[in-house]
C-alpha cells in the first residue's frame, strides 16, 4: 500500500512538473509543450500581447504573454473533470518560484491595491502574485501588475467610449 501511494505521488509530481510555469518565455513554453496555438487577436484583452494555448495530459494551459514572459497562466481540466486538492496544491508549488502560498477566503489588499479575489484563492508571500480557483475546474495564476494593467486598460476604454458619446451629443 505504501509503495502504491509513493508511486502515485511521484507520478503526480512528474506530470505536474511538465506544465507551464508563471514567468516563462515562449521558448521555454515551446520546449515543454511543442508549438502552441496562438489565440485570435479578436479575443485578446490588454495587457496580454498574445495568448498561447497548449494541451497536455488532459489539461489545457493558456499562457498570457506580457513583455515576452508568461504573466498570467490558466490551467483548465478537460471534460468538466474537477482538479483534486492535491493537484491544485501542486500547481501552486510549481508556480511558487521560491515563495510560499497563503490561502485566503476574503478579498485582500496588495501594494495599496484592493483586488476582488474569488473565495477560493491564494497569494504568494511576496504579495505580487495571486491564484484563484473556480469550481475546481481551473486555476488561474496572475501577477497583480497584470491585474492593475487590465483595470487601467478597461478604465481607458470606458473613458474613450464616454468621450465619443459626449462628442455625439455635443454635435461633433
Amino acid at each position: 500500500m505504501k509503495t502504491l501511494l509513493l508511486f502515485s505521488l511521484i507520478f503526480l509530481i512528474s506530470c505536474v512538473s511538465a506544465y507551464a510555469r508563471y514567468g516563462e518565455t515562449l521558448e521555454e513554453l515551446e520546449k515543454r509543450f511543442g508549438k502552441g496555438s496562438k489565440q485570435s487577436y479578436l479575443y485578446l484583452k490588454p495587457p496580454a500581447e498574445v495568448v498561447y494555448n497548449f494541451k497536455m495530459n488532459n489539461i489545457y494551459v493558456s499562457a498570457y504573454m506580457v513583455d515576452g514572459k508568461c504573466d498570467k497562466i490558466v490551467y483548465s481540466s478537460t471534460g468538466g473533470k474537477e482538479f483534486t486538492e492535491d493537484e491544485i496544491l501542486n500547481f501552486l508549488a510549481l508556480n511558487g518560484q521560491g515563495h510560499s502560498w497563503i490561502r485566503t477566503d476574503k478579498p485582500k489588499r496588495f501594494d495599496n491595491k484592493t483586488t476582488d479575489i474569488p473565495n477560493r484563492s491564494w497569494y504568494r508571500d511576496c504579495m505580487k502574485v495571486v491564484a484563484y480557483n473556480y469550481h475546481n475546474r481551473d486555476i488561474t495564476i496572475i501577477s497583480l501588475d497584470y491585474i492593475q494593467k487590465e483595470m487601467d486598460s478597461e478604465k481607458k476604454a470606458k473613458e474613450a467610449k464616454e468621450a465619443k458619446e459626449k462628442m455625439k451629443t455635443d454635435g461633433f
